[in-house]
């Protein structure tokens, strides 16, 4: 499960419906969207690379991608 990076997303795209931040990412399906936010996908580097060029703090989502992986890593080897 991917929680952090989820509400990270959800918290980025803020009021922006799906598609409209999709397009803005460059994708042409609003449901690549809808996977990250609810955690079927977890979100390309290439797209935190876009968020940053276009000026929002990618930093948040940073240290969510990065909890969620601490997280899941203990899970596997408990």
């Amino acid at each position: 499960m991917n929680k952090y990076t989820q509400q990270a997303v959800k918290r980025i795209r803020g009021k922006m419906t799906q598609k409209d931040f999709s397009e803005l990412l460059g994708y042409d399906n609003p449901q690549f969207i809808s996977f990250m936010e609810n955690g079927h996908s977890k979100i390309p580097v290439e797209c935190i690379y876009k968020l940053k060029r276009l000026g929002i703090n990618v930093r948040p989502l940073i240290k969510a991608v990065v909890k969620d992986f601490e997280t899941n890593l203990k899970e596997q080897v408990k």
